[in-house]
């Protein structure tokens, strides 16, 4: 894709782009307080946590960030591994003057969000992770077909029908829970930016989760996990193997919930949040605002 796509593409888009060591970020900041970076899922982009952001906005200093590739920040040379996307991420805290934060990963963003504790430990406060991969599992059906070519060009075109466009979105959620329309909107907004559905087939190829597995005990940072007891992409069981690894991590299972917490049930991935608040910033005020 060329760099007059992308502006134009971010011209259209909420949000602000921060020039890092890396590249060019988009991000979704707002409110004041103590800093929350907010790290999505493969595919997706800052926009999922649009709801989130503005609750936690009254007591805190939100970030939510398009990882490399997706949503409105550059594409990347070549094809980023966990760490690698962690290292932009880290470019984009210091360039936003973030010295140490609570980082909350959905999804892949969860092993972006541990390898970012890992490696730059003093910019994590605490850790929340939702929906994380980070142990051994099957590719969820929907996401291997992507690997392929010729099948995200075909959803591109699927999602004009508003029928496909919330079908295509069925496994992330549990069954008994409805995006609302505007929700829905802002997940493929993103896919609509040229260049995107070639980056996230080379990506869903060369994904691999063995090396943040093999160094989960590594993880010194709290952490607090929020999962759904009926996530269809990433098995809860997921959840309790990296738990079982990290030293001191709390899992919080949540009955009737999916892949998407922060969506399904956002009142405790918010209380999720304030704990790991105090866990990193115990001086800081807290207010009704998070919780």
């Amino acid at each position: 894709m060329s760099a007059k796509d992308l502006l134009e593409a971010r011209a259209r888009a909420p949000g602000t782009v921060v020039r890092t060591r890396l590249g060019e970020v988009h991000a979704l900041v707002e409110g004041s307080g103590p800093p929350v970076v907010l790290v999505h899922g493969v595919t997706e982009s800052a926009a999922t946590f649009t709801e989130l952001s503005h609750s936690l906005a009254r007591t805190a200093t939100v970030h939510a960030v398009d990882l490399p590739g997706h949503g409105y920040t550059d594409f990347p040379p070549e094809t980023l591994s966990l760490d690698e996307m962690a290292h932009w991420v880290d470019a984009y805290m210091e360039a936003a003057r973030v010295e140490r934060a609570v980082v909350v990963g959905w999804s892949m963003g969860g092993g972006v969000a541990l390898e970012l504790a890992m490696q730059h430990r003093a910019r994590v406060g605490a850790l929340v992770l939702l929906g994380t991969i980070g142990a051994s599992m099957p590719m969820p059906l929907s996401l291997g077909l992507l690997r392929f070519h010729g099948v995200g060009e075909l959803m591109v075109r699927l999602v004009e029908s508003p029928a496909f466009r919330r079908e295509l979105l069925r496994d992330t959620a549990h069954a008994s829970f409805t995006r609302h329309e505007r929700a829905v909107d802002r997940y493929w907004d993103a896919w609509h930016v040229r260049g995107r559905v070639r980056y996230l087939r080379r990506l869903l190829r060369a994904l691999d989760i063995a090396p943040l597995e093999a160094r989960l005990g590594a993880v010194a940072t709290p952490t607090i996990l929020v999962h759904g007891d009926h996530d269809r992409l990433v098995p809860v069981a997921v959840a309790r193997e990296i738990a079982r690894k990290i030293p001191g991590a709390e899992l919080r299972v949540l009955k009737h919930t999916g892949h998407s917490p922060h969506l399904e049930e956002p009142a405790a991935v918010r209380a999720a949040i304030r704990d790991a608040l105090s866990l990193a910033f115990p001086s800081a005020p807290r207010s009704a605002g998070t919780g």
